[in-house]
């Protein structure tokens, strides 16, 4: 077996079985918590969405009231207030240093209040929006300082808009690379990113786990499914589909793509089989077995965006040094 520790939760729809989820605050409900209450795998409780939900409604007083009646026996942690430096723009890292900090100063205190406000027993993830190595360097030192001891950074709009996901994947990287040189071994999320590609290379550089809606949103509100390479294919121009992930395994091609096109919960079990098998190749890797896996990925794919993010993530590696080891 590797040595990795790494878990990705998908978001939690019921009908899910058998793998972590992560659930936002602001879908609380007497009904769902009586579900999640029955769900009895990893459940990880969300600060929301900062671009659907209005700012004057997600305080950090409400945040936390919603979170705390979602968590459970199975909760292994709840995500703090996470405040953007921009509502309107993606590319945090074009932004001024001064908006920059302005935020990150905001979130740090929000998870210095929810640690001393909170009563429920469990990790909170102190939740950082940075995007630079410097910037999550100095803030996750200082997050460190204060007694933090979870650790998180929200991602989910630098891979939002095609004009800046490019750049916006180095930076998620970037940024992992950043927290993990200041918190040492603790725990980091990753929020936001569930990009099949990008899981190895978040792991390669110490991010503990991830959580993203894409398995559960392409499947069930854009009728997409995926190869295990992380190529997505819209199923109404499928004739056939050769698969033998645990959803798909025992059907013939064609039978398989037109359960595909008829069953939302088919193609739900199919992406979330692909996500769990990709994540269980990664939780049975070494470090250096998963930077195989991405050459290997590069090579099949043929992406010339992949392998820019391979040798950028070596790199960040090589700064990383011993604190990877």
């Amino acid at each position: 077996m590797g040595d990795v520790e790494f878990t990705f939760f998908t978001t939690y729809v019921k009908g899910i079985e058998g793998i972590p989820v992560t659930v936002s605050y602001d879908r609380c409900s007497l009904k769902l918590v009586e579900e999640l209450r029955s769900y009895p795998n990893p459940q990880f409780i969300h600060s929301g969405n900062p671009w659907s939900i209005p700012r004057e409604k997600r305080t950090r007083e409400e945040v936390l009231r919603k979170q705390e009646m979602l968590v459970n026996r199975w909760t292994v942690g709840i995500m703090s207030l996470n405040v953007p430096p921009s509502y309107e723009r993606t590319d945090h890292w074009n932004l001024s240093r001064e908006d920059r900090d302005r935020a990150s100063k905001v979130c740090l205190e929000n998870a210095d209040w929810a640690l001393r406000h909170k009563s429920v027993d469990v990790p909170l993830y102190c939740t950082i929006y940075v995007s630079s190595y410097e910037d999550a360097v100095r803030w996750f030192s200082e997050a460190v300082r204060r007694g933090h001891t979870h650790f998180c950074i929200g991602v989910a709009e630098f891979l939002m808009e095609p004009r800046h996901a490019a750049v916006g994947a180095l930076k998620v990287l970037e940024v992992t690379a950043g927290a993990r040189a200041a918190i040492g071994d603790r725990p980091l999320h990753i929020s936001g990113v569930a990009s099949l590609r990008l899981l190895p290379l978040l792991a390669y550089l110490g991010a503990t786990s991830c959580d993203g809606s894409t398995p559960v949103t392409s499947a069930l509100a854009r009728r997409t499914v995926y190869d295990s390479l992380g190529n997505a294919y819209r199923v109404d121009g499928l004739r056939s589909w050769a698969c033998d992930c645990e959803a798909c395994r025992g059907l013939g091609p064609e039978e398989a793509a037109s359960r595909l096109k008829e069953s939302p919960y088919q193609r739900l079990r199919h992406n979330v089989a692909i996500w769990s098998r990709a994540v269980e190749e990664i939780r049975s890797s070494s470090r250096r077995e998963l930077e195989r896996m991405a050459r290997e990925m590069a090579a099949r794919t043929r992406s010339p965006h992949y392998a820019r993010c391979l040798e950028y993530a070596r790199r960040l590696a090589e700064k990383l040094g011993e604190t990877l080891k």
